[in-house]
């Protein structure tokens, strides 16, 4: 695992869209990173699918 800076761009309906700093396929972590630090070991969980349409 690597720290990446990116940019965001519009926010719909909970989605925030990346312009830059990410290549496709790139995987982005969205709980705890505060926590992580280059080097880190990362456990993928993907049991929990996001709800399409939730508020934030």
């Amino acid at each position: 695992m690597t720290r990446t800076y990116v940019r965001t761009g519009e926010v719909r309906d909970g989605w925030v869209a990346v312009t830059t700093g990410l290549k496709a396929g790139e995987q982005v972590v969205s709980a705890g990173q505060m926590k992580l630090r280059n080097g880190s070991r990362v456990l993928i969980d993907n049991s929990v699918e996001p709800i399409l349409g939730a508020a934030p």
